[in-house]
């Protein structure tokens, strides 16, 4: 008899197929070890897009916490249930020997996929995927005078398989780097993001970090620190696609048919969109107006207060389409994203169609992007308070 660790809430699949989710938990004292093979169950299936990695132990060398993490079919979610209990269980499949699903090649990691499709990560630029549909994404830097740069130093790719008794279901990826923004002035960048193999889905995030030390002159904190980092626009770039589209709050605007289309948040939209939190160096409020605003060819044809926006591409005519999402766009204002025929630059940190963004010393920004090949939602999650209560893990 299995108990439920947590539950994913029904809602989480709302016009989704699949929803992902991640997280930590404790375990009882000598419950599981190192070496048991655990795998989930949802709704008592096992649920083969997920892997639980090991995070900390008991003294006695049993699991005190782990973390599961996965995508959930919405075929899991039967009999108008409100949710799908997940537990954790030992198995006792046999093992299985599979192929190894990643080759190192000279400057890429080469990623076979389980529907025969492939993926190249470049392990000397940030976030460049390029899977065999001939789609390509990259992390790049907008400076002052408008120049797109991709140029990254330093970088360090390491990658870890991810499996199940099932087999191997992902791989996880960690990129550091260095993107210089001055002749004394770095940033550090992390990339962290898990692939999934069944058919290359990506979900991650990337860290941006001013590692300087502040100044703090006569002991303030304060906007304008010597140290401080003006960023113009920092973001991911998808380019290799055949047609593409940009999906705003319900309503489709097709690439086809303009030369470029734009969208910028440049406010959250809210009553007090202008208040005096927002002021800059300069104790002004930079912002210049309410919301959002959508142009097409330099035309305004859209407005609105809080834009939630979903690029949809396809690599081919025959190709599935794939969907490009940053989360909380509208609440890290000021984002946009620019589209054309053949790219989309898709902002993460600032916009080049605001004032920039200080990043002050030790100040870190995080976004969580999402890539996938069939709608995926974030889940909704519960841990199960009669589990981590009898767990002791935590006091």
């Amino acid at each position: 008899m299995t108990q439920n660790v947590f539950s994913i809430q029904a809602s989480s699949f709302d016009g989704f197929s699949r929803t992902y989710f991640k997280l930590g938990t404790p375990c009882p004292q000598g419950k599981w070890q190192v070496t048991d093979r655990l795998e989930a169950l949802g709704n008592n299936q096992v649920m083969t897009n997920s892997v639980i990695t090991v995070n900390q132990l008991w003294p006695d060398g049993s699991i005190k916490w782990l973390s599961v993490e996965g995508l959930c079919d919405a075929e899991v979610l039967s009999d108008n249930r409100p949710c799908v209990a997940v537990s954790i269980a030992k198995s006792h499949r046999p093992p299985i020997n599979h192929a190894l699903p990643v080759k190192e090649e000279s400057e890429h990691l080469h990623i076979q996929l389980k529907n025969g499709d492939w993926v190249n990560v470049h392990g000397q630029q940030l976030m460049a995927l390029t899977y065999s549909s001939k789609l390509h994404t990259q992390f790049y830097s907008l400076t002052a005078n408008e120049t797109l740069d991709t140029h990254v130093s330093n970088v360090v790719t390491d990658y870890e398989l991810l499996d199940n008794p099932l087999g191997y279901q992902a791989v996880r990826i960690q990129q550091c780097a260095t993107l210089n923004e001055g002749t004394h002035i770095e940033l550090d960048v992390n990339a962290q993001y898990t692939l999934f193999l069944d058919d290359g889905t990506v979900k991650g995030s990337i860290s941006i970090t001013n590692p300087a030390a502040a100044s703090h002159p006569h002991g303030q904190w304060d906007l304008g620190d010597p140290n401080s980092i003006d960023i113009f626009e920092l973001g991911l770039c998808i380019k290799d696609f055949n047609q593409a589209s940009l999906l705003i709050n319900e309503h489709t605007y097709s690439l086809d048919a303009c030369h470029q289309l734009s969208v910028f948040q440049a406010s959250s939209g809210k009553p007090q969109w202008n208040s005096p939190n927002h002021v800059n160096r300069d104790n002004k409020v930079p912002l210049p107006f309410c919301g959002y605003r959508v142009h097409k060819d330099g035309h305004l044809v859209d407005e609105g207060r809080q834009c939630v926006p979903r690029v949809n591409m396809q690599a081919s005519p025959h190709q599935t389409r794939s969907m490009l999402t940053v989360k909380d766009f509208w609440q890290n204002f000021p984002s946009s994203i620019v589209a054309t025929p053949t790219s989309i630059d898709m902002s993460l940190l600032g916009s080049r169609f605001a004032d920039p963004i200080e990043l002050q010393p030790g100040e870190q920004k995080t976004r969580d992007i999402s890539l996938c090949h069939t709608p995926v939602s974030d889940a909704e999650t519960r841990l199960n308070k009669e589990w981590v209560a009898a767990s002791n893990a935590i006091s």
